[in-house]
């Protein structure tokens, strides 16, 4: 979908450089909105990625810091105080 946005634009911006008759601003503003929206859904992709990154490294933590809270629980159910610390 991004890349027919770039397309557009593109296309839209020729059509402006070529000065096609009647809509000849209508082809440049067109051309830039297409292309303002070509970048900002780029950098919305690269900002769901990073969260994406970021919510995976928070599960992996949670996940290492439950485990380590449970063999604590167990060392001192069976009284291994020492192991425990």
């Amino acid at each position: 979908m991004v890349k027919y946005f770039l397309l557009l634009g593109i296309f839209t911006f020729l059509l402006f450089f070529l000065k096609f008759p009647y809509y000849y601003y209508f082809y440049l503003f067109t051309g830039l909105n297409y292309l303002l929206l070509f970048f900002i859904i780029v950098k919305l992709e690269n900002t769901i990625s990073s969260i994406s990154n970021l919510d995976l490294a928070t599960r992996s933590q949670r996940h290492n810091f439950k485990n380590h809270i449970q063999v604590i629980y167990g060392l001192l159910n069976i009284d291994a105080f020492e192991e425990a610390k």
